[in-house]
């Protein structure tokens, strides 16, 4: 059974959920079980999240095969002051060898 928390990505029905800090702890714990478990096919995260020992052993036991990177003008313009962990998502993709890297932005 898929969480009730699904996102609409791509097209709707798609299973996908959310790490964030709107969300418990549980809540957070349950879409990452539900990644791990293959149910979700799409899963939205900040780059702080992979500071996370948690999200990390998940990415290591299910890695992405996909990861896009929305605002990515921050990594050139602001990530040493505004969002540093962005200068973290090369390793993460270095790490984890997803088929596809997609970086958006609408600036």
């Amino acid at each position: 059974m898929f969480s009730s928390r699904w996102v609409t990505v791509l097209q709707p029905g798609i299973p996908a959920g959310q790490v964030s800090s709107g969300q418990t702890r549980t809540e957070n714990e349950l879409t990452l079980a539900e990644w791990e478990s293959g149910e979700l096919l799409a899963m939205l995260v900040a780059p702080e999240r992979m500071q996370n020992p948690r999200f990390e052993e998940t990415m290591a036991r299910r890695p992405p095969d996909m990861v896009v990177i929305d605002e990515a003008h921050t990594i050139s313009q602001w990530c040493d002051s505004f969002r540093p962990d962005y200068k973290k998502i090369g390793a993460f993709i270095t790490e984890h060898q997803p088929s596809v890297v997609l970086a958006i932005t609408a600036t």
